[in-house]
């Protein structure tokens, strides 16, 4: 059953079974019953939902790695514009930092020790976020990988591969490891 179906069964069932045990025993059952069955039904549509992610990644692994690529065919992994746009904002507002540090009428040394901190970090971050815009972060073909900031980089000069995984409040991040001993 759809999740709202579901909320909708548990919430009545709660009210049926409160009102039953108020004042009618049969309602109370009928209220724990409709719970149960609520609990049930999401635990089945959670299992379904997973069940079919499941097998569509399966399927898309076999689609990428059952047939031999041909030197055309690649794998594009697109990035996003966030993180350049945080950066951004984040100078904007080291900026402001030292700027507020400085003109106010006793120097406030922490606003422009902090705001010069951040800046310099982002100073360093943002080109590489800026070089990266519009491009696919990995381009994955037959022949290597393609980074926009490193290049095109041949599997010959690749030495090791690693996938590293971590699962952080349900949601899992995926990092690929290259090893490339002569970069």
């Amino acid at each position: 059953m759809p999740k709202i179906v579901n909320l909708l069964l548990l919430v009545g069932g709660m009210i049926m079974t409160g009102f039953g045990l108020a004042a009618f025993h049969v309602a109370a059952l009928l209220g724990f019953g409709m719970i149960v069955v609520a609990l049930l039904s999401d635990r089945h549509r959670e299992r379904l939902k997973k069940e079919k992610r499941s097998a569509d990644i399966a399927r898309r692994i076999a689609e990428l790695t059952q047939a031999p690529w041909h030197s055309n065919k690649t794998l594009k992994l697109d990035g996003s514009h966030w993180m350049a746009v945080g950066l951004m904002l984040g100078g904007f507002a080291s900026a402001l930092a030292i700027h507020k540090g400085i003109t106010s009428a006793p120097v406030h040394w922490q606003w422009v020790l902090g705001g010069a901190f951040f800046l310099t970090l982002i100073a360093v971050a943002l080109p590489r976020s800026l070089a990266s815009l519009g491009k696919p972060l990995l381009e994955l073909d037959r022949d290597g990988f393609a980074m926009p900031i490193h290049g095109r980089i041949p599997w010959q000069e690749v030495s090791g591969v690693d996938l590293y995984q971590f699962t952080h409040r349900g949601m899992t991040t995926s990092i690929l490891l290259f090893r490339v001993a002569h970069y």
